[in-house]
């Protein structure tokens, strides 16, 4: 199975070999090693794949899902369970109220453009949950194509780029504190990724309270993925996000055996380097006929709703937070 990229969900008639892969799996270890700015080593991928083009995008693709997980988990050593709990229950009632009304912003302005419905619900899931994965999770339960899939996705990963570009020096502009940069990077980000590359490039401490919460709400793909395919046609069952727990468990040994605090910020060290190769594998998977779908109906409604989404949630942040 390896469907949580859409450029790794392309049916073959022959056998796919590593050997294609390796060059660029070569250069997303570069990128780890010297720890690139997560938004360098996307734009990278990205460029590299349309001047080169990627032969091998369903094992990039592939790479890049497994990556992003250990990623994450390994992040889980740097971030204390006190605080886990904390933004966790914290933020429990917010995810809520912000999950249901970006899904019905995001259906209402799919109706206003006459958006395709599977579409519009994936990129109305990518902005409310987390971006790439929440896509990834729902689309075998509303039985999505491959193309319907890949539009949802090169939109989110698109707007991802922008994201990491402009929001850490919106932030500084405006004087936010780590926290409150932390909570608008989660609610106003597509991807777990790109938050926590936004979260790093802003500053040390925006980066726990970024993604804690930002994985809270990731756990929102499991019961809106069982509820879409209940009610539509989907066969597939959605998977459990194992990695979450994993993330969890890590956060719990760190606290329980302070001891090896040296060990546990290594990982979380190596955790953050492996995202820049993971955000370049993710570039890599984007092809030209990615990007010519960038275009019409579903890029006017995937901006709209991240644009109201980035904008309410700001001003709520400045004014109740």
């Amino acid at each position: 199975m390896v469907g949580w990229w859409p450029m790794s969900t392309v049916e073959h008639t022959e056998p796919v070999t590593w050997k294609p892969a390796i060059p660029w799996l070569a250069a997303a270890a570069v990128f780890a090693a010297f720890g690139a700015a997560p938004a360098i080593a996307l734009a990278a991928g990205g460029a590299a794949a349309l001047i080169l083009g990627n032969k091998a995008r369903a094992k990039t693709g592939l790479s890049a899902r497994w990556l992003l997980q250990g990623s994450v988990v390994l992040l889980g050593f740097g971030v204390r369970p006190g605080l886990l709990w904390k933004v966790g229950a914290g933020s429990a009632v917010l995810t809520l109220f912000t999950v249901s009304a970006v899904m019905g912003l995001g259906w209402l302005l799919g109706r206003f453009y006459r958006v395709d419905r599977k579409v519009s619900l994936l990129v109305s899931a990518g902005t409310a949950i987390c971006g790439g994965s929440a896509i990834a999770a729902l689309a075998p339960a509303i039985e999505a194509g491959l193309g319907e899939t890949g539009v949802a996705m090169a939109v989110v990963f698109l707007l991802n780029g922008v994201a990491l570009f402009v929001f850490p020096p919106i932030g500084h502009a405006l004087g936010m504190s780590a926290h409150s940069f932390g909570v608008w990077s989660a609610l106003a980000i597509h991807d777990t990724s790109s938050v926590v590359g936004a979260a790093a490039a802003f500053g040390h401490g925006a980066l726990p309270i970024a993604t804690t919460m930002k994985l809270v709400r990731a756990l929102w793909i499991i019961p809106l993925s069982l509820i879409a395919g209940r009610m539509g046609t989907g066969k597939k069952k959605a998977k459990f996000p194992m990695f979450l727990l994993f993330f969890i468990g890590a956060s719990i040994l760190s606290g329980v055996l302070p001891s090896f605090a040296g060990a546990w910020g290594v990982c979380s060290l190596t955790g953050q380097r492996l995202l820049s190769g993971t955000l370049f594998l993710i570039g890599a998977g984007l092809g030209r006929e990615d990007f010519k779908l960038l275009r019409g109906t579903v890029f006017r409604q995937a901006v709209t709703l991240w644009l109201i989404v980035s904008s309410v949630t700001l001003v709520g942040i400045h004014f109740f937070g």
